[in-house]
């Protein structure tokens, strides 16, 4: 579950909720809310815990060990927070104690008007984001990158960027990180 992976990537940075807390900006309650699953955060939210923990935000998502490298679309990981107008599909095998893949692909959905973060972000490894349909904004520090169907984008590493639907229908794209660093505890 999301609650004891924070816990548990928590504790092997031994980080105490207070460290966190201060680290992400929330109180001790909310975080221990979150690790005890009372709560589910917000995207936003969950990135910077993520951050926090110097990891990436799906890494917080539960996943089964991977038995081959085929993930059947059945089987992948969906990230949809409350209040969001996005979801991710992990769409690549995720890590375990060993396997450890270089890159992690993501398909992505972006309804009309909406947005993947309402605060710029920024992450150690190189993202393409390659739109399957619709179109999209990907606002970055060289300006707003227009995207149609077709069009792709690499965002350096460490670029602060965000992606906004503008648009009056869906948008459905992929997005692939690389490289990665998987933490273990």
């Amino acid at each position: 579950m999301l609650g004891e992976k924070i816990r548990g990537i928590r504790k092997s940075k031994n980080y105490t909720l207070n460290d966190l807390a201060k680290r992400v900006g929330l109180s001790v309650g909310y975080i221990s809310q979150i690790e005890r699953e009372l709560l589910k955060p917000t995207m936003d939210t969950l990135r910077k815990i993520a951050d926090a923990l110097d990891v990436s935000p799906y890494m917080l998502m539960d996943a089964k060990s991977p038995q081959n490298l085929l993930v059947k679309k059945e089987d992948r990981i969906i990230m949809k927070f409350p209040n969001s107008k996005i979801f991710y599909e992990i769409v690549s095998p995720m890590p375990s104690k060993d396997f450890s893949p270089a890159s992690l692909v993501t398909q992505f959905e972006i309804e009309p008007q909406g947005f993947d973060s309402e605060t710029f972000l920024s992450h150690p490894a190189e993202e393409t984001v390659v739109i399957i349909s619709g179109e999209m904004d990907i606002v970055t520090e060289t300006g707003t990158h227009h995207l149609e169907e077709g069009d792709s984008i690499l965002i350096p590493k460490n670029c602060m960027h965000r992606s906004i639907n503008t648009g009056d229908r869906s948008v459905k794209g992929l997005c692939i990180m690389c490289p990665l660093k998987w933490p273990f505890y």
